[in-house]
């Protein structure tokens, strides 16, 4: 699901780490980008029958693994026990995204 949507995602980060939005804003886009894909996912994932007929490849699973990444990154952001400042924020994501690159 969230490899269907790689070039959103693409678009996203590289706008963000290209200085076109802020950093409460991309965190604001990704995380509803990703709760609709998420959501998208949960009823396939129940549907163990449904399961069956999807063959993953590694490049789907691998994307959706740096996605998770970024995810986790952006919620815990918002964590009041968070230290990690704006610059190293975006230092993380621009690193996940130069390892995505071979997905697009």
């Amino acid at each position: 699901i969230y490899y269907s949507n790689r070039y959103e995602y693409k678009f996203l980060i590289k706008g963000y780490i290209s200085e076109k939005m802020s950093t409460l804003a991309f965190i604001s886009v990704f995380l509803k980008l990703f709760r609709i894909d998420r959501d998208r996912l949960e009823p396939i994932e129940k549907d163990f029958k449904g399961l069956s007929t999807f063959s993953i490849d590694s490049k789907s699973k691998n994307f959706a693994t740096f996605i998770s990444e970024i995810f986790e990154d952006c919620d815990y952001s918002f964590d009041e026990n968070c230290k990690v400042t704006e610059e190293e924020f975006k230092d993380s994501i621009k690193k996940k995204y130069s390892q995505i690159q071979e997905y697009f």
